[in-house]
């Protein structure tokens, strides 16, 4: 068992599981970052950049923002044989939005799984981005791309040369892709199949999955990978939260695995916790609207939107401010909104049960009921009738690279209107997001909303969870680079300190983009019992947890799955006595075979002058295997023989190996 991780981005997992005969896919995120080097999509062309690159102003450095489609950087899909996986698992929407590219673009034809939810949110998310980034209209132009101005290919352009984004070189450029399509988009949901919490899924009828509740998000889940008798659990984006809407983080269910992957951690740490946080947006919101000045959150319409609305319509109403309008702005929110009061087993019970009193879930059904909130689909003229101030503005999306929120910032931006832009998404930089909109004429509010699992708890969750192997991504078990700069108003940004993962019970791996990890080598496979077989069993008490019994049949193995039949009388096998074992009188040996005590106990029978073997660089102490087996024949002669690792032999004594799991071995003594 092998992993291998395809992403460099803490914010945008991708790994491979490789098993016998077996791949997994877990999670396939897209990296939004890189849309944050590009000029905002407006409907409306800024005639005043006419060259492919522009200088923004207000940065660290100097950054030529590229005036070209979006692109974003996918997981690195040609380290891997895509053809080669047999299933995709989903730990939340945001984990999904490079299935897409796999399904059309590469040689996967295998199974993805999700929860219902989550497939639902991608969609809403698919057309979102899809209506955002096509609704611009495309000039056909025979200029260099900005690719070959950056490569140097011209050099005659080396004015117009981009910088590479936050460090980023060469090589990453090459997984940096346009959007898709939506019917690439719409194309990638057909190989979906939605499952449930705690559904045991079987695969090939060797391997067994289960997706358990993360806590992070509405159909966010873990997942539990079975395979004979080893263990795997993946932990993606979660949350330890037990207050938020979404059904709380199972941990019974992850625990005491073989190895446990650690693939969604915050990659900030913040000198505040989440519920300080949200105050602070609180007191900002209120602050704003108060002094009769409009409030900009730039927004994903699923998600934390849910949870941020129900506490910015609060605290204005604690405020005295209920009769402020509240617009969303997404041409899939009210789709959004609707789904969520639907998914009752998706919640928590306290929100699960508010459906027998009967109440919504969620209360923006009621918010938008009275008019206290309004969705509109885009800026429209609708929007524009209804539009006053003071107000909160919830739009897409968070980078303000695509929708109308870029276009609301440029509106807002006016000193005298006293404004305040409130960014609260933890995968962008605030710098890098505000730089196409410099001078900024609007107060700026940075006050994170993560409701991922941080550094700190992720080491409490593993002690927990006590793994015999943990696995994280390498750069987490380095210290942490703080978040921002701190330039902006609000405490949510990064301290100082600079935190690493530790993990004390078990050993702790540490994975790298491109390499494989061997984690675990599985020893033996599952199989089926036939009822006939069974019935002629008859185990023998060894003591009141255990039983023992030798079992002679014939192995089916055909397509991964192995089955146990009634042995053919013709074709018995000559190498041992066909025995069965008998309800009594029949000794049966068991537990833990060490040379070395068995040396001495063969001594205290008579048996001496007995050697012992060793195998390669094993010490002969450590040499152990775990046997259930039937003593067929002994001899209490002083005979000289070896015993060794594996097989043991000692005289002419027959050890038959039994077990639940199969595997050609035997035990000749």
């Amino acid at each position: 068992m092998s992993l291998i991780s395809l992403s460099n981005s803490p914010s945008a997992p991708c790994y491979i599981l490789q098993l016998p005969r077996f791949n997994i896919m877990l999670d396939c995120a897209l990296d939004m970052t890189p849309a944050l080097n590009f000029e905002p999509l407006e409907l409306v062309p800024n005639a005043s950049i006419p060259q492919k690159m522009k200088n923004a102003t207000g940065r660290q450095r100097e950054q030529r923002l590229l005036n070209e489609p979006l692109e974003y950087a996918l997981p690195a899909l040609n380290l891997f044989d895509m053809g080669t996986v047999d299933v995709i698992l989903i730990s939340n929407y945001r984990m999904m939005l490079a299935l897409p590219y796999i399904t059309s673009h590469s040689t996967f034809k295998g199974i993805v799984y999700a929860t219902e939810p989550t497939v639902q949110f991608a969609k809403q998310a698919f057309v979102t981005m899809t209506e955002h980034t096509y609704r611009i209209p495309r000039v056909n132009s025979t200029a260099p791309s900005w690719k070959e101005l950056y490569s140097g290919a011209r050099t005659e352009s080396q004015d117009l040369k981009p910088q590479p984004p936050y460090g980023t070189g060469d090589d990453d450029l090459v997984s940096w892709r346009e959007l898709f399509t939506r019917d690439e988009a719409i194309a990638a949901l057909t190989s979906v199949h939605a499952v449930s919490y705690n559904q045991k899924i079987e695969v090939l009828g060797r391997v067994q999955i289960t997706a358990h509740p993360s806590g992070h998000s509405i159909g966010s889940a873990n997942w539990a990978i079975e395979i004979a008798d080893k263990r795997f659990v993946y932990v993606g984006t979660s949350s330890g939260a037990h207050d938020r809407p979404p059904m709380p983080l199972d941990v019974e269910a992850l625990r005491n695995a073989d190895v446990c992957l650690l693939g969604g951690l915050a990659s900030r740490t913040y000198s505040t916790p989440p519920h300080e946080r949200m105050a602070v947006l609180l007191r900002h919101v209120a602050g704003t609207v108060g002094a009769g000045s409009p409030v900009l959150l730039p927004v994903h319409s699923s998600g934390t939107l849910y949870e941020l609305l129900e506490a910015v319509v609060a605290h204005l109403a604690c405020s005295q401010l209920q009769t402020v309008p509240i617009y969303i702005v997404s041409p899939t929110a009210k789709e959004s909104l609707s789904y969520a009061n639907i998914c009752v087993q998706w919640l928590n019970k306290t929100r699960a049960n508010k459906v027998m009193l009967p109440e919504w879930p969620f209360e923006h059904a009621d918010h938008i009921a009275n008019g206290i909130v309004q969705v509109f689909p885009s800026l429209s003229a609708a929007f524009s009738k209804a539009y006053r101030e003071p107000c909160v503005i919830f739009a897409d999306s968070p980078n303000l690279r695509t929708g109308d929120a870029p276009q609301l910032v440029k509106m807002l931006t006016t000193p005298a209107r006293g404004a305040c832009c409130v960014l609260s998404d933890p995968e962008f930089d605030p710098t890098a997001v505000l730089a196409p909109f410099h001078p900024l004429g609007m107060t700026v509010a940075v006050c994170t909303v993560d409701p991922a699992l941080p550094v700190g708890a992720a080491s409490e969750l593993l002690a927990d969870l006590a793994p015999s192997c943990a696995v994280v991504p390498a750069p987490l078990l380095r210290p942490l680079s703080p978040a921002v700069s701190g330039t902006y108003a609000g405490d949510g940004h990064a301290t100082d300190t600079k935190f690493h993962l530790r993990y004390d019970g078990g050993e702790l791996l540490g994975l790298d983009v491109g390499i494989p990890v061997k984690v675990l080598a599985t020893k033996f496979e599952r199989a089926k019992i036939d009822v006939k077989l069974a019935q002629t069993l008859k185990p023998v008490r060894v003591d009141h947890t255990t039983s023992a019994v030798a079992v002679e049949a014939q192995l089916d193995a055909r397509d991964f799955q192995y089955h146990l039949d009634v042995p053919d009388s013709s074709g018995a096998p000559t190498h041992v006595t066909p025995t069965h074992v008998t309800p009594t009188g029949k000794k049966v040996l068991f537990g833990t075979v060490r040379p070395r005590r068995l040396v001495q106990a063969l001594a205290q029978h008579g048996i001496r002058h007995v050697s012992v073997s060793q195998q390669g660089t094993t010490s002969v102490d450590a040499v152990e295997q775990k046997i259930v087996a039937d003593c067929a024949k002994t001899v209490a002669n002083n005979t000289t023989s070896a015993c060794s690792a594996a097989p043991l032999s000692f005289g002419l004594v027959n050890i038959r190996v039994t077990k639940h799991y199969i595997r050609p071995w035997q035990f000749l003594i």
